[in-house]
């Protein structure tokens, strides 16, 4: 192996701290990659436990599959992405949603469709891609991308693991000064808490106080403040390439919003990105420039499973193409 190949695998046993240098490195904010050692700690042991599970060597009524897949080259961590078979790990998971409230008096004349934002629990029974980020020094190498071929591959490989539908929950829009709209001026209050606060709360101690905790009733979009309608919808400004690469690979924004910002949602029917991948292995297949070029080898199951890398002008890896569970596959992004 070449100091140009970067694996992606799943996290083991002492992980921990190459996933806590990318939390750090993330500049915080990501709830499924915590800046908390101990948080991380207990997300390796449920990734190990849950590809146990996956192997027949877990118990009955374990918790859904939490897995955690980290790039590196050389043992030194690039980048992350993880997949829980339920979304939020399986706890209570709410958006706000996106609906229009219809109004009208025809005595009058008047007649009005209001957009409104209502708490949604349309996605708790979705899976969930999350802790999707590349370090620095892995930015440029078409590893973002990796990451979610090798996410999507691995669901693939394991379908019966993962619901019928695959999300994403975007970081929402945060202001030169750190400021959130939508935190500060309309949801604060009902936590009594700062966003910082309430942010490590749910990646440390999990989701239930937020669907015990926010407003119940509608928010009228057109009763909030200009500064916040603004923001519906608008990722994160570091996290615009990862939208724009979740959205090339598939997915598609739904109407959901984090409850906390109101960063995008995005989802997709898993079969059919599942389908989509399965063309590009045909294409791959078919190939006539000898298997040179930009792509991901993927192959194995469970806690085998490893994915390659191959940079520009790269070899794809021999064996590919052949057919049993968890053969050796080539994926070219050119």
């Amino acid at each position: 192996m070449t100091s140009s190949v970067i694996t992606l695998r799943p996290v083991r046993d002492g992980d921990e701290a190459a996933l806590l240098a990318l939390a750090r490195a993330s500049g915080g904010g990501m709830t499924s990659l915590p800046e908390d050692g101990d948080a991380l700690t207990a997300r390796v042991e449920r990734s190990v436990q849950g590809l146990q599970r996956l192997a027949g060597r877990g118990g009955a009524g374990e918790p859904p599959l939490s897995l955690y897949l980290l790039a590196e080259r050389e043992g030194v961590p690039l980048g992350s992405v993880a997949l829980f078979a339920l979304s939020g790990s399986g706890g209570p998971f709410v958006t706000y949603r996106l609906a229009t409230a219809p109004q009208a008096f025809p005595a009058l004349g008047k007649a009005f469709a209001h957009e409104i934002l209502e708490v949604s629990t349309a996605h708790r029974t979705s899976s969930e891609l999350a802790a999707l980020f590349v370090s620095p020094a892995g930015r440029g190498l078409s590893l973002g991308r990796a990451l979610v071929t090798a996410a999507i591959a691995f669901c693939r490989h394991h379908r019966e693991a993962f619901a019928d539908i695959l999300m994403a929950e975007m970081r929402g829009w945060v202001g030169p000064s750190g400021d959130r709209p939508f935190w500060d001026d309309i949801v604060m209050p009902f936590f009594g808490m700062s966003f910082l606060e309430a942010d490590h709360l749910n990646a440390t101690a999990g989701n239930a106080f937020i669907e015990a905790l926010l407003p119940a009733h509608p928010l009228y979009l057109s009763l909030l403040p200009p500064r916040v309608r603004e923001i519906v919808g608008v990722p994160h400004p570091d996290g615009r390439a990862a939208l724009a690469l979740l959205q090339q690979e598939g997915l598609s924004t739904d109407g959901h919003f984090d409850p906390f910002d109101l960063g995008p949602c995005l989802s997709a029917p898993l079969d059919d990105l599942a389908a989509r991948q399965e063309r590009a292995l045909a294409a791959g297949a078919n190939r006539t420039d000898g298997g040179r070029g930009r792509g991901l080898w993927v192959e194995g199951r469970g806690a085998e499973f490893r994915c390659r890398l191959v940079p520009q002008g790269g070899t794809t890896a021999a064996g590919a193409g052949a057919s049993h569970p968890g053969a050796p596959e080539w994926l070219p992004f050119d």
